[in-house]
């Protein structure tokens, strides 16, 4: 070999001169292609209304590109959110709106000096003075400690609410307001990855708000009636997605420039974090109201997904149903584009993998990495009920998830809590109400003191005034303000066995337990049962834990602390004192299951365990000139090492050709030629002629040797994870259960008599033990692994 040693050498250089050229050009083609993709979901034209023949003709709102993935990971969200945070909700957090109360000009007018949402906020205060307040705001409200609060109540993710002009600021956040947001954001997402917390990002206020709410970051659409007044129930609208006309309650314009606009804040969110181990997904906006037509939310969707695709192609994408979650075939996530019957003879159609089925014709058919939110709250019940209809109510609603889940469509609860009323003060607005709520008897208790430290805070009117009686301005709802001090809470319907539940009967309720499998009621179970009876809210909170563990992917509770409201505070619901929650809430906790298991006693609680969802996928590359060129060099060493190694390969091979040929060197290029000659093609053919995947039973077709007077044929069975240990005759050797040491049947060929006598003595010798890999000639089986 050494004399034609630079034959190989140089084929070998030049095969990988070969490769590297390829890999590059195509390196370059496909970043041309990835940049070009881009620039198609962030620019125009936004086509919210395709043609019935441009949907089938493009096969638009489905990912035929992912219909084969196997689903690699299990997914079972037990989660909070870490609201009023980034994003301002004045409920959440009052002592950061109490400054606002009273805060009228030298004429008694309130206009231009009340902040309601995180806008304003800005507007009203100005950058520098609204900044200050926020850094305090932000470092006290989520802190290492809470971070591992949450981590202890054995939950795994947590929901972060962001806004869009933390990524590109627009007016008035261009004042300065929110610089800082960026880095505590990352503050936030470290301390996730410390205590094994995932990270859900949750893009909750866009720019002109999706459903005109202070949660947006903007509530719209409200006016000022006169001084002290204001109105915005009745006219409230969101005007990201086009113009509201509140009078005719419809939009009579998109605005395509403020979707792309967010689309463009994600993709900044994603080149951030789509590297951070902690981060698993991103939610493109929260709760679109219904108003806004479907067809412009779903190219929103279809785009923000197709984005989050290429560029954090492990992420899930979580979808808020936008008010419009159904289990009938005419909910917009199950029914199949509008033009999939009348166009059954396009090409398109008959090309599709679903052959026509209305699954494959539906929004996001063959998409793997996407989840469906929907927030399940009883707080705005139209009337007073008892707590019987809110227990059956959450398990209805569990077995509406069930269906959903059963119909392919992967269902997160992502926002929940344990309120039956309207009574926490400014849920629905600073010092406002929905029109005729609340509806049950709210408390009064005393405002807490401030989150912060109030003195180094300097915060106005933060801790309250006590001596103040009702302070402006004032909305046209129902009662929620600041009174001498006090504040509105839950009414005490949630705290007092108003009405037992009659769901908890105990006898009827554990001869239900038994008929649903369990063989013994322990005195645990018991004790819980007779705890629902006397504690309602714990047996709400049992009904939704039970409804919404086991028929979906999992929760999110609304919210990780608040400064008034326990039924709105997972800290607060888990607390030994109220014990609403377990403490542990993992999936492994015993109170959780026994918790689960009692909570929608009577119904069918069906398959109770993780739903798999594959969140990764290799078919999407990025390729920048960086990553080219450092991939480039890395294919150029493996191709030099794999053709070196083929190079001796081929010489191992042919080495037996020349055993008895004395003329002939033992190198490569010598005989080669030689081992061509013996025939390879018909020793290919008995390679493969037997091969049925798995254990291939390819045996060497009756290769004579000279052992006495008996010709046999020999069968040799070879570990592919080294080639050498193998056995002779008999039934291959059992197969391991995992994929690294399966055994396959490999075929020993005899070249001529000599060579395989000495292979088969060496056999003999070694009791079908370790033989040197030279001494026969074989050639691996194809075989089929199927990942999980």
């Amino acid at each position: 070999m050494v004399r034609c040693g630079w034959i190989e050498i140089t084929s070998v250089a030049i095969a990988a001169l070969f490769f590297v050229k390829s890999f590059a050009e195509s390196s370059v083609e496909n970043a041309a292609s990835f940049d070009t993709a881009i620039e198609k979901l962030l620019g125009g034209p936004f086509l919210p209304f395709p043609s019935d023949e441009e949907l089938m003709e493009s096969n638009r709102y489905s990912c035929d590109d992912e219909a084969e993935k196997p689903p690699k990971k299990t997914l079972n969200i037990r989660g909070t959110s870490l609201g009023g945070w980034l994003v301002l909700e004045p409920w959440i957090t009052p002592s950061l709106f109490y400054q606002f109360l009273g805060a009228a000009d030298g004429q008694g007018r309130f206009q231009g000096n009340v902040a309601l949402d995180s806008y304003t906020f800005c507007e009203v205060l100005g950058g520098k003075e609204a900044n200050r307040q926020l850094r305090i705001h932000w470092r006290y409200w989520v802190t290492e400690r809470q971070i591992r609060n949450l981590a202890e109540l054995g939950l795994n993710t947590v929901r972060i609410p962001i806004a869009d002009w933390m990524f590109a600021p627009y007016y008035p956040f261009t004042n300065g307001c929110w610089e800082g947001a960026l880095e505590e954001l990352d503050r936030v997402v470290d301390l996730c990855q410390k205590y094994g917390l995932d990270v859900l990002l949750d893009m909750h206020a866009v720019r002109g708000s999706q459903n005109g709410l202070d949660n947006s970051g903007d509530t719209r659409h409200y006016e000022w009636i006169n001084g002290t007044h204001f109105r915005h129930w009745d006219i409230r609208g969101g005007d990201w997605a086009g113009q509201y006309d509140a009078a005719l309650r419809q939009y009579v314009t998109t605005n395509e420039t403020q979707l792309l606009d967010t689309l463009a804040a994600i993709q900044q969110v994603a080149l951030r974090y789509a590297n951070h181990s902690a981060v698993v997904g991103l939610q493109p906006v929260n709760e679109p109201w219904d108003a806004i037509p479907w067809p412009v939310v779903r190219e929103f969707y279809w785009r923000s997904y197709r984005l989050l695709r290429h560029l954090a192609p492990n992420w899930i994408v979580l979808f808020h149903d936008s008010f419009r979650l159904g289990t009938s075939t005419d909910s917009v996530w199950l029914a199949p584009h509008p033009s999939a019957s009348a166009s059954k003879t396009s090409p398109r159609f008959k090309a599709s993998k679903g052959n026509g089925r209305a699954e494959d014709q539906r929004f996001l058919a063959h998409c793997t990495h996407y989840m469906v939110d929907i927030h399940v709250y009883q707080a705005w019940a139209w009337d007073p009920y008892d707590v019987d209809y809110f227990l059956r109510t959450t398990c209805d609603m569990g077995q509406r998830l069930r269906r959903m889940e059963d119909a392919g469509i992967a269902v997160v609860v992502g926002e929940w809590s344990l309120a039956t009323d309207n009574c926490a003060m400014w849920l629905n607005g600073l010092n406002d109400n929905v029109p005729g709520y609340p509806k049950a008897a709210c408390q009064r208790v005393p405002c807490p003191a401030p989150y912060f430290p109030a003195e180094r805070a300097r915060i106005p009117n933060a801790p309250v005034n006590r001596s103040a009686g009702r302070q402006g301005p004032f909305g046209l709802g129902g009662d929620s303000y600041v009174e001498y001090g006090t504040c509105v809470v839950d009414s005490t319907h949630n705290r007092c066995n108003v009405t037992a539940p009659s769901m908890y009967n105990t006898s009827e309720l554990l001869q239900r337990i038994r008929r649903q499998g369990a063989a013994a009621i322990d005195d645990d179970t018991l004790a819980l049962v007779r705890f629902y009876r006397r504690n309602i809210v714990a047996a709400f909170a049992a009904a939704q834990w039970s409804a919404f563990n086991l028929h979906t992917h999992g929760q999110f509770f609304w919210n990780f602390r608040t400064e008034l409201e326990d039924t709105w505070d997972i800290q607060r619901a888990t607390a030994p004192h109220l014990q609403w929650l377990p403490r542990n809430m993992s999936a492994h906790d015993a109170d959780a299951q026994r918790m689960a298991a009692c909570g929608c006693v009577g119904y069918d609680h069906g398959d109770a365990a993780d739903k798999p969802l594959p969140p990764g996928d290799e078919d999407y590359w990025l390729f920048s000139a960086a990553f080219a060129s450092a991939q480039a060099l890395w294919v150029m060493v493996a191709v030099v090492v794999v053709g070196l190694a083929l190079s001796a390969g081929l010489w191992l091979w042919c080495r037996p050709a020349c055993a008895d040929r004395p003329d002939e060197s033992q190198s490569l290029c010598r005989c080669l030629p030689h081992w061509l000659s013996k025939g390879p093609l018909s020793w290919w053919s008995d390679t493969f002629r037997g091969h049925r995947g798995g254990y291939s039973s390819i045996a060497s077709a009756g290769v004579p040797r000279d052992y006495g007077d008996e010709a046999t044929s020999v069968e040799v069975y070879v570990q592919p994870s080294s080639y050498r240990r193998v056995s002779a005759g008999g039934a291959p050797p059992t197969s391991s259960t995992t994929d690294d040491s399966k055994v396959e049947l490999m075929p020993l060929t005899a070249v001529n008599k000599a060579a395989h006598d000495r292979r088969y003595k060496e056999l003999e010798e070694t009791g079908g033990g370790y033989v040197k890999p030279y001494a026969f000639s074989y050639q691996r089986a194809s075989h089929t692994s199927n990942q999980t």
